[in-house]
């Protein structure tokens, strides 16, 4: 069970890291990478920033590292504890969609 429970953005950007690097803690992904991938019905301006507050927040909490990467822009990464929570919000898409066939 996650510490903290997560909003629909902060889900979206760590679903986006498991697209794009499959469980991996080698992968290191630029951040536009992971919001260019993110559609939205209506992306708006309110989005876009909350898009951006989820991002910082999972890095704050730990779910995703930064690597520095001197003058180029910074990478990003899934931790440990990033790749536990990927697979728990897939076990609670499993179970819910399993439930409708009850």
């Amino acid at each position: 069970m996650l510490d903290d429970e997560l909003n629909v953005f902060q889900k979206a950007i760590l679903m986006r890291f498991h697209k794009l690097c499959n469980f991996s803690t080698k992968c290191h992904v630029p951040e536009e990478a992971i919001f260019k991938g993110i559609r939205m019905r209506r992306m708006d301006k309110y989005s876009r920033r909350e898009l951006k507050k989820a991002f910082r927040r999972l890095l704050s909490k730990g779910y995703i590292g930064v690597k520095k990467a001197g003058r180029s822009r910074d990478t990003y990464f899934l931790t440990e504890k990033g790749i536990d929570a990927i697979k728990e919000i897939l076990r609670e898409l499993t179970d819910r969609s399993l439930e409708k066939y009850k």
